[in-house]
């Protein structure tokens, strides 16, 4: 990666924990919560022999996980290009 995908990665992840504080973040992240229970739920009582229901109850279940795991992952990336930027700073000083 080069300077300025570290550095664009970094904005994705500041502007990614940003979006998770406004209202629209915080809602994304209640109604996947809520999905996600809702799925926990119905995959406990759900006929085993069901298997479209199953299905479809695994699929309930992984979607609003899948979508949180990608927003922290923005996260998590954006922090480690900060992190690689900073050294990259610390290393020019003291060149």
């Amino acid at each position: 990666m080069n300077v300025d995908e570290v550095y664009e990665m970094a904005k994705l992840g500041v502007e990614t924990e940003k979006f998770l504080m406004t209202s629209v973040g915080k809602y994304l992240l209640e109604r996947a919560e809520i999905a996600r229970e809702k799925a926990i739920n119905e995959f406990k009582t759900v006929d085993p022999m069901n298997t479209n229901e199953v299905r479809r109850i695994q699929t309930d279940l992984d979607t609003p996980d899948r979508i949180v795991k990608w927003l922290s992952d923005a996260i998590d990336s954006g922090r480690a290009a900060y992190d690689a930027l900073r050294n990259q700073e610390a290393e020019a000083e003291l060149s």
